[in-house]
């Protein structure tokens, strides 16, 4: 990660031939990055811990896959019985992180596409996500409630 331009085209002059720099400049996209904090918020981003869920909001569940079978059999035959059987389960997915948006907003380019004001809550589900190629096994929810 570099924090500005002019770093990564130093860095990156110091690595590359000359026409191999402008190829890699020009891929260089702004980015979002999470950096340890010792303080946490209501509200603020975080990676891992407990979401901050509206009082209003369950905890997310995956649905029941109706192709629960075909999921399971990617894991293979030591693993399909228990992916069959958490498939069933409907259960919780799990809380990777949030995003506080206003604070992401501040950012500038690498947070332009993304709303001003909420926070993105982030979930997946660790034991058959692995093994599913469709869209169930993660939820991204958008939560404009009030961080209070």
């Amino acid at each position: 990660m570099f924090e500005s331009l002019a770093e990564a085209h130093r860095v990156i002059e110091e690595r590359f031939a000359a026409h191999e720099m402008v190829l890699v400049l020009e891929q260089l996209q702004p980015v979002i990055v999470f950096s340890p904090r010792t303080e946490e918020r209501w509200g603020g981003s975080r990676i891992g811990g407990m979401p901050d869920l509206p009082k209003s909001m369950d905890w997310p569940r995956r649905p029941i896959p109706d192709n629960s079978h075909e999921i399971a059999a990617r894991g293979g035959p030591h693993h399909a019985s228990e992916l069959r059987q958490h498939l069933a389960g409907g259960l919780s997915y799990t809380f990777l992180g949030q995003v506080d948006l206003a604070g992401a907003a501040s950012l500038g380019d690498a947070a332009s596409m993304l709303p001003a004001e909420g926070r993105l809550l982030f979930f997946y589900d660790m034991t058959a996500g692995p093994f599913d190629t469709g869209t169930e096994s993660a939820r991204i929810i958008l939560d404009r409630s009030p961080s209070s």
